[in-house]
């Protein structure tokens, strides 16, 4: 909007919302073209400023000419009070609120050209009354206009108000909001460090139809803790916020104060976000107790629901949805009985978006749990009219993304619905993560899916989670767990239920030592039932053991398609099981060996069951016990001449289960305990570095080295890096690993953690990492790319074959950094014959790029690139084995994808 008086030449377009004058002759304008009405004669097609030469205006400027700046500076306080007003409602108002000049002089009449009250050719309307015209745009609104900017001590706003520039809560000041406020676009509310903002009841929205405003701004104090004192906060109960571009960040209002001033408080209860780009952000900020100890964030929500769906003004704001919730290095905010939804239609795959999205941080999902069962404390029940309500997550690409936690941040995941996800929850390089009593209903559109994925992560509790889809199908594919590098250290995914999937668990990568006996993954208690492959190894290995003779794996097969334990690569195991209904492997692979004389596994629950780790000095003074005994029996095992060779050996089979069956047990003492400390509100830091210090495997060491990063200790950070080599005898792939991880320890020493600040030069150094390899450090770099720059590289883990053309990082530019992006589906393929013996003729209606076979575990094993031009292309399937096949056409066009088996 022009300054209040300006005058605009006639003849040029004027922009929406901005106002020009003019003479007398022609009174004045405002709107956004050359054919207004303004409160006299049509506006002229001539450029009217040309009418004084050398912009000398006296010599002409008499009678009512003079007036004119007056109606485009009331004009400007109209639409000041109430910026949605269109063009004739800001007419409507100059007009019919006009003071009648001289009635004694003037014939004021009615007349059908001026409709908005009596008129009169030579005055017009009469004279313009600016107090009358601003009290019926704020009539007109229905809402009562705001005029401060700054509140200074405590205020209700107990009726409809509306802002129309950025509101600023000073410290100790608080305002309380129980009706609604509009808020103009481009407006913000800042909460400065010790002021309070509470919505009780009301709604903060967006004022003028087809805006978004920009949200709200708690301020803090990165170096004070986390008392209302201290920091800004925010405190909503059954509110709504919707129509924000960031509805909540808690940071600093300027620029030069982002990173200083964070720490704000949010707590919200019953309240809806609605329609928001994103509608919670946390940035950087470390909470401490009065003992400086580490300890959780107050910030919570409880029964809120954060949704969008058609009605979003994102597209028509230049913008579009992002995730309900991004975290970076903050602990403990909560989530309890939430549920994030994403109903908006027509889009797919990354385009839908994230409903909690984190890097470094962590976090709790959970049920809303109003009284415990004192003989159980997983079971919840009612009190009164409080009843058990779970978090739920609907439509979304991937429902909870947690990345890089740094060896100490917890993530809990804990009885949570999921439903129409490409993935229920992804964690990469995100350790010591819990994932526990969900329900992942598998019914995505999506060809290929998951529910849980494991990409780089270690000491991971995946237990009794359900994972399911109605019915049985070949298409789509659809995984339940998927993991990938869990690396050499204990593991286990144990006590879910697996329900008509294509394959239950999917392992690929390195997930167990290279030395046999070795800690690994492995799955116990768990139950599969109509699944085509229940466990399926690709490409990776898992725990050369898998339970042993005192306690069976105890895995229940129930109806397996295909097969029970598929080793698809020259992994071979120990399965151990006890005599009991469904233990029985059904069909396993070469290199599956079968022991059918362990005694019975009790699968009792390690999260329920036991009270937790309140001594965790004791706990790690057990584990150090027992590390003496496993190293003796090494010792004894080595001098003995015993190697992986040997165990058919009677002696040294005995001797390797002795050692086997310890280093689970110390696994399982382990992951308890360091969950405890990180879960614990209060974190013992220096108890976890300990256990990192003690765990004698080398990601025990990265993890120590992550917690120092995560306290901005480089040199300490370093010290531990640097020991890496000679405590761990690295092999050739392990020490190309550590070298690039070296180099991602350099790039975030550069920056001081701080990932937002890295130069284009760092950035593409970052690409390096990332594209190294598919290690931790890769894993890391990438979830940094992302989360920080906007470079996105394909989920490793989802392959949307039916919806991405490229992988990796393909061909694609936006702002000058590559991506990989969805690939329109268009056009359509032809199988023949089908099923096939050795030939299969594949006929696309657009030339064919590239062609892709996959066997149902998600297997590559066939690829062939097109080097010429053509619609039709024979596929050799002679060296294929019998089954079921997915081929993936990449065309011109974009991708297709089609079932063909192999006889």
């Amino acid at each position: 909007m022009i300054a209040v008086g300006s005058i605009a030449p006639c003849g040029q377009r004027v922009e929406k919302g901005n106002i020009c004058s003019f003479s007398s002759t022609y009174n004045s304008c405002y709107g956004d073209s050359l054919d207004l009405v303004a409160p006299g004669l049509l506006i002229p097609t001539t450029d009217y400023k040309y009418s004084y030469a050398n912009n000398v205006y006296d010599t002409a400027f008499a009678g009512t000419s003079a007036a004119a700046p007056h109606v485009a500076g009331v004009a400007a306080l109209v639409l000041s009070v109430n910026p949605c007003l269109t063009r004739e409602e800001v007419t409507y108002i100059l007009e019919s609120t006009c003071t009648k000049v001289r009635p004694d002089l003037y014939n004021y009449a009615t007349n059908s050209n001026h409709p908005n009250g009596t008129w009169n050719i030579e005055v017009g309307h009469g004279l313009v009354n600016a107090y009358e015209a601003v009290l019926l745009a704020q009539q007109m609104g229905g809402y009562v206009f705001r005029g401060q900017t700054e509140i200074q001590s405590n205020t209700l706003w107990d009726s409809a108000s509306l802002i129309n520039d950025d509101l600023i809560i000073d410290s100790l000041a608080t305002l309380t909001i129980t009706d609604t406020l509009y808020i103009a676009g481009g407006s913000r509310i800042i909460v400065r460090p010790g002021g309070k903002l509470i919505v009780d009841g009301g709604t903060l929205t967006n004022a003028c139809d087809g805006e978004i405003w920009e949200g709200i701004v708690v301020e803090g104090n990165v170096n004070q803790r986390q008392l209302a004192s201290k920091q800004g906060s925010v405190i909503l109960t059954n509110a709504t916020i919707k129509n924000a571009r960031n509805a909540i960040s808690t940071r600093g209002s300027e620029e030069a104060t982002k990173w200083d001033k964070t720490g704000g408080i949010v707590q919200a209860t019953n309240t809806l976000f609605h329609n928001n780009r994103r509608s919670a952000e946390f940035l950087s900020y470390e909470n401490h107790n009065s003992t400086n100890s580490v300890t959780d964030n107050v910030s919570y929500f409880t029964r809120c629901t954060f949704t969008i769906d058609d009605n979003n003004l994102f597209a028509a704001n230049g913008t579009s949805f992002e995730n309900h919730v991004s975290m970076w290095q903050v602990r403990g905010v909560k989530f309890r009985g939430c549920a994030f939804r994403n109903e908006v239609t027509g889009t797919t795959g990354s385009a839908r978006g994230k409903a909690i999205y984190t890097e470094e941080a962590g976090f709790l999902v959970k049920q809303v749990c109003p009284r415990v069962l004192p003989q159980n404390p997983c079971i919840c029940l009612p009190l009164g009219n409080d009843t058990v309500t779970r978090s739920t997550f609907e439509g979304f690409y991937h429902a909870v993304h947690a990345t890089s936690t740094l060896g100490s941040y917890d993530v809990t995941v804990d009885n949570c619905d999921f439903s129409q996800n490409g993935a229920g929850v992804l964690l990469s390089a995100a350790d010591n993560a819990r994932v526990s009593f969900n329900d992942f209903t598998l019914n995505s559109n999506l060809f290929l899916y998951y529910a849980l994925g494991l990409d780089n992560c270690t000491g991971y509790a995946v237990e009794s989670n359900a994972f399911h889809r109605q019915t049985y199908s070949d298409l789509p594919i659809v995984f339940g767990a998927m993991v990938d590098n869990s690396g050499m250290a204990e593991n286990k995914i144990r006590m879910n239920n697996f329900l008509n999937l294509s394959i239950g668990c999917y392992v690929s990568g390195q997930n167990s030592s290279t030395k046999k006996p070795g800690p690994g993954l492995q799955f116990e208690c768990n139950e599969f039932t109509g699944c085509y492959t229940d466990i399926g190894v690709s490409n990776g290995t898992v725990r050369s053991a898998q339970g042993s003779s005192t306690a069976g794996a105890d895995n229940d097969f129930v109806s397996t398609l295909n097969s029970s334990i598929n080793l698809s690569s020259a992994n071979n195991i120990n399965y151990w099981y006890s005599i009991g209904t469904g233990h029985v492997p059904l069909n396993p692979s070469t290199g599956v060996t079968l022991n059918n004389h362990a005694t019975a596994n009790g699968c009792a629950s390690s999260l329920c069951d036991e009270p937790g780790f309140r001594d965790g000095a004791a706990a790690l003074a057990q584990y150090r016990q027992m590390g003496e005994e496993l190293s003796a029996l090494a010792s004894e095992y080595e001098s003995r001449g015993y190697g992986e060779n040997t165990e058919a050996d009677e002696e040294a089979a005995v001797l390797a289960e002795q050692m086997s069956a310890l280093s689970s047990a110390m696994g399982d003492l382990s992951r308890t305990a360091i969950r405890a400390i990180l879960s614990d509100s209060v974190v013992d830091m220096a108890l976890l570095k300990e256990w990192y210090q003690t765990i004698p495997v080398s990601v025990a060491a990265y993890q120590l080295a992550e917690v120092y990063n995560g306290e901005r200790n480089w040199s300490a950070a370093r010290e531990v890096l640097s020991s890496i080599p000679a405590r761990f005898m690295l092999d050739s792939v392990e020490a190309d690993e550590y070298r690039n991880y070296l180099a991602l320890q350099q790039l975030r020493e550069n920056v001081e953690g701080n990932w937002y600040r890295q130069s284009e030069r760092e950035i593409e150094e970052l690409q390096g990492v990332a594209e190294h390899n598919n290690g931790r450090a890769a894993r890391m770099a990438k979830d940094i790319l992302c989360f920080f720059h906007g470079i996105c590289y394909e989920d490793d883990l989802l392959l949307d074959m039916d919806g991405m053309a490229e992988r990796g990082l393909g061909g694609h530019t936006q702002n000058g950094r590559t991506r990989c992006v969805p690939t329109t589906k268009t056009g359509t393929i032809t199988l023949y014959p089908n099923p096939t013996h050795n030939t299969l003729t594949v006929e696309s209606a657009s030339p064919i790029r590239e062609i892709a076979v996959y066997d149902m575990t998600g297997r590559a094993v066939m690829v062939e690139t097109m080097c010429t031009s053509s619609q039709q292309r024979v596929v050799n399937t002679s060296s294929l084995h019998a089954g079921i096949y997915i081929v993936k056409v990449i065309t011109d066009k974009g991708t297709k994808t089609a079932k063909f088996v192999k006889k």
